[in-house]
């Protein structure tokens, strides 16, 4: 019965019917002629999550993984890893996901890497992830998704305050339009985008050039006469002179009494001169 038992689960498992697939697997486990308890206790854990019971599928996982028999114990450490973390045990979940990159029958290590940088994040690490990432993308195969790869990696190096890298690595995950990121990552995109716009506001207000500012000249005795304010005779005459472009043809000065204060600025122009008086 237990090889019947399992043949059903996976069937039960393909059709989308989680929850009968663990009730099969678990009646498969019951028959302790029929063996492949590592194996039966990974399909059920899986057939749990499906249903969101991750707490369940986590002891599942965790008994697969004491079966000394079972050839691909990287199965199980995998499937605690992912119960965990959505049950937000992010430290043990990255023990698992390590315990899975490290399993030599492991055919993708790389995608166990990935997830133990997801764990990192989720710590409060960027650096390890960042680090951890990287590994993963260096030793990635054929097997594993090089694109999700890098966007992890664009998350833990936004994480790690570092936005311009963090973009390249996006750029490189979506560059041929098949990888979709993750309702996340998309998130990690938008700020990166925010920071950089925020850092590039920063360097334009730092390189702007200053505004130009008037400097007190001698008088001088060619600048061009003006129509003079009547009650304002001009004792006493200082000139001021801009040394922005803009300004260059406008000379301004000041007329000062012990009373009052009169101030004359003349525009230089072909046609015609301003004056304007304040007291």
């Amino acid at each position: 019965m237990g090889e019947a038992d399992h043949l059903r689960g996976n069937a039960l498992m393909h059709l989308g019917m989680y929850a009968e697939a663990a009730e099969a697997y678990a009646a498969a486990l019951n028959d302790g002629t029929y063996g492949k308890r590592g194996a039966l206790l990974t399909n059920r854990g899986k057939a749990l999550a499906a249903v969101g019971d991750y707490t369940t599928a986590a002891q599942a996982f965790s008994a697969a993984t004491q079966d000394a028999s079972y050839a691909t114990p990287f199965k199980a450490y995998l499937g605690l890893g992912n119960a965990l973390f959505q049950s937000g045990d992010y430290a043990n979940a990255g023990t698992a996901f390590r315990q899975a990159a490290i399993d030599g029958a492991n055919p993708a290590p790389a995608a166990a890497l990935g997830e133990l940088g997801r764990c990192f994040i989720k710590l409060g690490r960027p650096a390890d992830a960042v680090e951890t990432y990287r590994t993963a993308i260096d030793f990635a195969g054929p097997r594993d998704d090089s694109r999700a790869l890098n966007a992890g990696m664009g998350e833990a190096l936004s994480a790690a305050g570092r936005p311009s890298e963090a973009l390249d690595a996006f750029n490189t995950a979506t560059a041929d339009g098949i990888y979709q990121l993750t309702s996340e990552q998309a998130d990690e995109l938008a700020r990166v985008h925010d920071s950089l716009a925020a850092l590039s506001a920063q360097t334009a207000m730092a390189t702007a050039p200053a505004p130009p500012r008037w400097t007190l000249l001698p008088s001088i005795r060619s600048t061009p006469r003006v129509r003079p304010v009547s009650l304002c005779p001009i004792p006493r005459t200082l000139a001021l002179r801009c040394p922005s472009p803009r300004w260059s043809s406008r000379t301004v000065r000041i007329v000062s009494r012990p009373r009052f204060v009169a101030a004359i600025a003349t525009r230089v122009s072909k046609s015609s001169s301003c004056c304007f008086c304040s007291f």
